[in-house]
């Protein structure tokens, strides 16, 4: 991996740590007591999500079994993210009960997104 792809890889993360943190915590805050902690754990799951996915898609031979696991790591940060504040605006659950739903919701999307093959397309489309 270069130079260039690994600081694209850490602000890419960094930005979306901000943004979905940042995001939740209002979305959440007039609903729930502790929405820092909402904010803090969609927003890590995030960055994760978003360096991951970067770092994979600018390294050219990375095989496909890596690929579909940074696909189901896309996957499980789009369901917790989901699932933490559908749980808190939709249903009206508490803290610990809407990361327990987007556990759950995470696990699926995990799931689903690494069953569907997503992230193993061929090298040509890979992003040098």
């Amino acid at each position: 991996m270069s130079a260039k792809a690994a600081v694209l890889a850490l602000v890419s993360g960094l930005a979306a740590f901000l943004g979905i943190g940042i995001a939740t915590t209002v979305i959440t805050g007039p609903m729930v007591e502790f929405e820092l902690l909402l904010g803090l754990l969609t927003g890590t799951f995030a960055g994760l999500v978003a360096t991951v996915a970067v770092s994979i898609a600018f390294t050219p031979d990375s095989p496909p079994g890596r690929r579909r696991a940074a696909g189901a790591v896309t996957g499980f940060g789009a369901g917790f993210f989901v699932g933490v504040v559908g749980g808190v605006v939709v249903a009206h659950l508490g803290t610990i009960q809407s990361i327990g739903a987007g556990l759950a919701l995470g696990i699926v999307g995990a799931y689903a997104v690494s069953r569907s093959g997503f992230g193993t397309a061929p090298e040509s489309d890979v992003v040098e």
